[in-house]
């Protein structure tokens, strides 16, 4: 009867670099994938809340050639309370 290693190749695979630090590598990668979905996201909320269609220029961040939607995508703060 023949062993595992019969069947199946065995692959070596080289180690990373010491100086690359795998936790923040993945953390960078999973928070920039994030913020593309977050925008994509919000987005479409804001073509939900205006009942049509928006061109979304990612970007510049904001709806091309929609004037209502720029005041859902920065709202203006009321007086006294500008961050």
């Amino acid at each position: 009867m023949a062993g595992p290693k019969a069947y199946f190749k065995v692959v070596r695979t080289e180690r990373p670099a010491p100086h690359i630090n795998r936790r923040h590598f993945i953390s960078f990668s999973l928070f920039e994938f994030g913020g593309h979905v977050t925008e994509i996201g919000a987005a479409g909320l804001v073509a939900l809340r205006l009942g049509r269609d928006i061109e979304w220029d990612g970007r510049a961040m904001k709806a091309k050639e929609e004037p209502d939607a720029a005041r859902l995508v920065q709202p203006q703060n009321r007086k006294g309370w500008a961050a």
